[in-house]
């Protein structure tokens, strides 16, 4: 297997947070490298199971060149781009959401109010964090207190 070619989707699905890369895009960036080649690398990737292929979704409306740039699936389908597959892919970070930085971590405050960490530190250095809370609350949404 090429592993510039590796290293050139791992970098692309890096670039665009695990988005597919088009066979097209890798071509032109692999100027040197024959379409037989190419393809022939390509397929060895798939059959690998570390990636997948993307078969286009409407070929019929395709060009010659477009179709040149892509690598025939037989019987008139054409793959247009190739994936990371889940084991392969970017780690962690694409599972669910984007890790939250431990300063934006919410924490327990009191005994049901969640804050962020920062915050949390804050309102403990300040001293009084139920007046500095209700004075926020006041100011912020224009509340009148009872008498």
């Amino acid at each position: 297997m090429n592993k510039l070619l590796m290293q050139m989707i791992g970098i692309e699905s890096r670039a665009a947070m695990g988005a597919p890369v088009l066979l097209s895009g890798l071509r032109e960036r692999l100027p040197g490298m024959s379409k037989a080649n190419f393809e022939q690398d390509v397929l060895d990737l798939a059959r690998s199971r570390k990636y997948f292929l993307t078969r286009h979704y409407f070929p019929e409306s395709l060009n010659d060149q477009e179709k040149e740039m892509m690598i025939s699936a037989g019987e008139g389908d054409f793959f247009y781009e190739i994936n990371l597959s889940a084991e392969t892919g970017i780690k962690s970070s694409m599972k669910g959401r984007m890790p939250v930085p431990e300063r934006l971590r919410r924490e327990l405050f009191g005994r049901s109010i969640r804050l962020p960490k920062w915050i949390v530190e804050w309102l403990q250095a300040e001293g009084n964090a139920g007046k500095k809370i209700e004075e926020a609350l006041i100011g912020h949404y224009g509340l009148t207190p009872p008498e």
